[in-house]
């Protein structure tokens, strides 16, 4: 099964408001969540609750080394 279809399924067996997805090699700062949540409140007063939202965050590379 490919990413799409993995993230599809979970989209199936999920039951929430919300949702925030995390691929494998994801690391999220501490704040993240909170983050996002602020900046989809403000996108829901803006364009209403009947309104799909989708709120993305920007990357950061890390490297080990």
């Amino acid at each position: 099964m490919d990413a799409c279809a993995n993230f599809a399924k979970l989209l199936e067996c999920a039951d929430g408001e919300l949702f925030m997805f995390c691929d494998h090699d994801d690391v999220w700062k501490k704040e993240k969540i909170d983050c996002t949540l602020k900046a989809y409140k403000k996108a829901e007063q803006q364009y209403g609750n009947h309104t799909p939202l989708l709120v993305f965050t920007d990357w950061k590379l890390l490297i080990l080394t």
